[in-house]
């Protein structure tokens, strides 16, 4: 009823109380002429009427469908749990945990109604795929969400809507075909620097972020994929800029998921300037030249074909420009623009993707039978693309494939999607969400795969176990859930806006894990090789042995948050050893 006392108000209330008045008051100085009573008398009636029917029409839905369960926390305007949502960093998953916790009590889909605004948030897989694919032209990410992310990726194609997001997907499109990806070359030299670092840890038996590196090898590799570039500074100081800019790309998506989280009053929280512009400076420092050397290029091109003849032209013609930094300066004479579309890709490419191996390596810390099936799996394969190494023999490993798949539904580098409703709708009935639900015009909805992934409703009863074994065929649960809604699996979204990279975080993944593997030392029948998580308080956020876990089935051994990506709070410290790991004997003995 709340949705029908605010529309009452604001749409026959109000305009009927303005026009009258207003009426009353010209009367008041025109009485002399009795006419003008009658005229905006009439006039009142045009207008109430066509508010009126304006709004039956609107919210004609709201008879046919229940408003969504609202949340109440017991606050006003659920100040409460705005403030827990705003204080979850600290807590295991952060506010992934906060929002499971809300569904556990409130239902699958409910309406959190954030200081006074509707705010749907969902775990039912069925409306994620109404809202991505069924009405896609009614849901779309919307002017609030574009005024939170604009000073960190302007209008790029993660922050824009119709023609400019339709535009731009139809470039990148040709840059993530299967044979441009299935090039291993593309990617060798970053993975063969990613596992010299990890082995020259591993030697010095010393506990390290391997986080970290898989941060710098997916950002080197993405920029090297997209942009043609490759830097040429030292080790050291390529080290030190790298470094840079990771902390620098890290706080501008915590400023920009803050706004989020806060809401309308943001720009309150960061006067007197933006908060973007200290690590946006740093982003800038480097994107900026290699961009400007391409505009360069571009123009000294041009100048150069005003002198050749059509035959030279036509040979000249695109021969050296195949990245997508070279088709973007072939479109965009402004380098910012350039670089706020690339700095879009750059995020998916460079985090979901290090979001994904990190989550493997942690879960490897902690399955050691799955590491030694996975290492016996890849052992007879060539070593690198000179050897014979070739995209196709790393997808007839069926275990490794269903291994990312496991760690992509247990820990899904994207683990919510928000949207925005244009004009008000019914959400069907699904399994899950047994009747329709009234959906507002101009309401944001957050749609959960990290919940309807870990779902027994869905999975069955071992969802919450870590199993590749349920994605190969001779699995009967493959057939009995996924194959039969293949939807309950959401890691890389769904409909026209699902992500081009899938299979560019796919083979980066498990080229770099095979890479890893072979790396390890050989395993005897007396000594087996383990990963092992460094559990000092120097390697964890501060308090983390004490942090509180809102929801008990979200039990990890590192605190796991999520900003635009999943990732591991104060980095993954690992250690490699090549010695029994007793706790393991202990666990199978009994």
């Amino acid at each position: 009823m709340y949705i029908l006392y605010q529309s009452i108000i604001s749409k026959i209330i109000i305009p009927l109380a303005f026009v009258l008045g207003l009426s009353y008051l010209i009367h008041l100085a025109t009485s002399s002429i009795p006419w003008s009573t009658i005229a905006w008398t009439v006039l009142s009636i045009v207008v109430v009427f066509s508010w009126l029917k304006k709004w039956k029409a609107e919210d004609s839905n709201e008879s046919i469908a229940r408003p969504v369960p609202r949340v109440e926390y017991g606050s006003w305007l659920n100040w409460s749990l705005v403030n827990e949502l705003v204080n979850s960093d600290d807590t295991i998953f952060g506010s992934l945990a906060v929002f499971q916790d809300v569904m556990d009590k409130w239902g699958k889909t409910c309406n959190l109604r954030l200081l006074g605004e509707n705010s749907i948030l969902t775990a039912d897989p069925m409306l994620a795929k109404f809202i991505m694919v069924d009405r896609f032209d009614n849901f779309h990410k919307g002017p609030k969400l574009f005024e939170r992310l604009e000073s960190f990726l302007g209008s790029g194609i993660f922050n824009s809507d119709g023609e400019n997001w339709t535009k731009f997907r139809h470039l990148m499109r040709p840059h993530f075909t299967r044979a441009k990806i299935g090039d291993l070359s593309l990617f060798e030299s970053q993975v063969d620097l990613a596992v010299k670092r990890i082995i020259a840890h591993r030697d010095s038996r010393e506990p390290f972020n391997i986080q970290d590196i898989f941060q710098k090898l997916t950002f080197e590799s993405s920029t090297v994929f997209l942009m043609g570039w490759q830097s040429d500074q030292p080790d050291e100081e390529r080290e030190i800029m790298l470094d840079a800019f990771s902390q620098a790309f890290d706080e501008a998506q915590a400023t920009v998921l803050r706004r989020i989280r806060v809401g309308t009053l943001w720009p309150l929280l960061e006067l007197p300037f933006s908060h973007t512009n200290k690590p946006m400076t740093t982003i800038r420092s480097y994107l900026m030249p290699p961009i400007m050397r391409s505009i360069r290029r571009r123009q000294e091109r041009e100048r150069r074909n005003q002198t050749m003849s059509p035959a030279e032209m036509s040979e000249d013609d695109h021969s050296e420009r195949t990245s997508l930094l070279d088709q973007l300066v072939e479109i965009y004479d402004d380098g910012h623009v350039i670089m706020c579309h690339l700095l879009n890709v750059l995020l998916a490419a460079r985090d979901t993707t290090s979001s994904l191996l990190t989550s493997s390596i942690y879960v490897l810390s902690q399955n050691p039978k799955i590491l030694k099936r996975l290492r016996d799996e890849i052992k007879d394969l060539p070593s690198c693309e000179a050897d014979g190494l070739t995209r196709n023999h790393i997808g007839d490993i069926k275990y490794l494939r269903a291994f990312l798949d496991e760690v992509l539904r247990l820990y899904p580098p994207a683990p919510i999607n928000i949207r925005r409703s244009i004009g008000s709708c019914i959400l069907p009935a699904t399994s899950i969400s047994p009747e329709p639900l009234y959906m507002p015009p101009k309401t944001s909805i957050i749609s959960a795969p990290f919940s309807f992934h870990r779902s027994t409703e869905l999975w069955g009863p071992t969802a919450l176990d870590f199993d590749p074994d349920r994605w190969l065929r001779s699995d009967p649960r493959l057939a009995e859930y996924y194959l039969k809604n293949p939807f309950i699996f959401q890691p890389f979204n769904v409909g026209p806006r699902i992500c081009l990279g899938q299979q560019y975080a796919y083979t980066l993944s498990s080229l770099t894990l095979v890479r890893f593997l072979q790396s390890l030392p050989s395993s005897s029948a007396d000594v087996s090789f383990s990963i092992n998580l460094d559990r000092s308080e120097d390697h964890h956020p501060v308090g983390f042995m004490q942090t509180k876990k809102v929801n008990e089935t979200l039990k990890e051994e590192v605190l796991f948050s999520t900003e635009f990506v999943l990732f591991v709070k104060g980095g993954l410290w690992v250690t490699l050893n090549d010695e029994p790991n007793i706790g393991d004997i202990i666990n199978d003995t009994f």
